[in-house]
């Protein structure tokens, strides 16, 4: 299999081995109640699946400059498995829920970045980003599947059915990439020196988009983490009551980030990566600060407001990851890649956990997720500033 059917294939993958990454922040305000959590705790728990990510993430995701992407792939596959259905089985609080959770991001981090290598090793495309951003923007599918997924089996058998049913998916995926995806040599032969980050970091362009998705992932990972416990509060606050659940709201929000993601790299590509990159994470940042004083107002305002940040929110994803690919030597995309990985999703476990620490401080109320949200929107301007420090005009 070659061409666009090769692609479409590894984003299909992609969607399934990704069912069980919201399982948890669709279900967040039932786990504080069943198990006692603290928002705090409940931060920990959604941030532990991207330490996970971040702590293994350079290793697996650099190993793709040596040795074929796809054996990673296949690995990630199998411990998203395994992470999803061991959660089900064993989680009853706190720590447990941690362990699997962190599991499940060791699981992420060997599927995303090699994912997206094994498709760029076999992209013969005449516009090569065109297809990892096709990559990155089914990322949002895959979460807003996951979103809904966990939030309509949970309602209807539980969340250990809703976590055994989200192990399914990277079972599949798995299969599906042992039918498709043939051994190939990484691009560069493999020929570069193996855990050698340094030329990425002095590489300015790549380190540039490097800082600008570390920023992007700060706002989004925060915000998908905790959408569905505000869409709950947002929904007490309101005289006009919800008629959807706040899981599919959030799942709506999530997959907007497929068209948007797309087009704002078809943006990039017509008016410039870095001129589009910058007025994206600005804007975003400044919609952060606006969608915490709408609750009260009305539900359905907040719904709207919500949507357009979710647009922004996505937007830039694509083009940050294609800026880094594309300013990267063949030989070193794997190191870009590893460091991109690591910076960004990686240290977006910090993310929801600073929302939850908020939530807790002050007092949970409208204020706090005023506030909740102006420490994501922080994340989005902080990446907008790098990205004009760093890349060149």
């Amino acid at each position: 299999m070659r061409g666009l059917p090769l692609i479409l294939a590894i984003c299909l993958a992609e969607v399934l081995y990704l069912t069980p990454l919201a399982s948890f922040s669709a279900l967040i305000p039932g786990f504080i109640g069943e198990w006692g959590l603290t928002n705090t705790e409940a931060g920990w728990i959604s941030g532990a699946f991207y330490l996970g990510y971040m702590v293994t993430v350079p290793v697996l995701t650099a190993l793709t400059d040596r040795h074929d992407a796809r054996l990673m792939l296949l690995a990630g596959c199998f411990l998203s498995a395994v992470a999803a259905a061991g959660f089900a089985y064993f989680a009853g609080g706190f720590w447990s829920a941690l362990a699997w959770r962190t599991l499940g991001g060791i699981g992420l981090a060997a599927a995303y970045m090699p994912g997206l290598r094994a498709l760029n090793d076999r992209n013969d495309s005449a516009v090569p980003t065109r297809g990892m951003v096709l990559y990155t923007a089914s990322y949002s599918l895959g979460v807003g599947i996951s979103f809904l997924l966990a939030g309509e089996i949970d309602a209807a058998f539980g969340w250990q059915t809703a976590f055994y049913a989200a192990a399914i998916g990277p079972a599949l995926a798995l299969l599906l990439m042992l039918a498709v995806l043939r051994p190939k040599k990484p691009a560069g032969g493999g020929s570069g020196k193996l855990f050698d980050f340094g030329p990425v970091f002095a590489n300015r362009a790549a380190f540039g988009y490097i800082l600008g998705y570390t920023g992007h992932c700060h706002e989004l990972m925060a915000m998908r983490a905790w959408i569905v416990a505000f869409m709950a509060f947002a929904a007490t606050q309101a005289g006009d009551q919800p008629t959807i659940s706040a899981t599919i709201i959030a799942a709506i929000i999530t997959v907007i980030g497929v068209p948007s993601s797309i087009l704002g790299n078809e943006l990039s590509l017509r008016f410039g990566r870095r001129k589009v990159v910058i007025g994206i994470l600005t804007v975003s940042a400044l919609l952060s600060c606006v969608v915490g004083v709408t609750v009260g107002v009305s539900y359905w305002l907040v719904v709207v407001v919500v949507l357009l940040y979710a647009v922004t929110v996505t937007a830039d994803s694509g083009s940050l990851t294609a800026g880094t690919v594309t300013s990267a030597l063949p030989h070193q995309q794997g190191a870009a890649m590893a460091v991109h990985s690591t910076l960004g999703i990686g240290v977006s476990f910090i993310g929801p956990l600073i929302v939850g620490i908020v939530l807790d401080v002050a007092g949970g109320g409208t204020l706090a997720w005023t506030l909740a949200f102006i420490s994501m929107g922080v994340g989005a301007l902080l990446g907008g500033w790098a990205v004009a420090r760093l890349v060149p005009r």
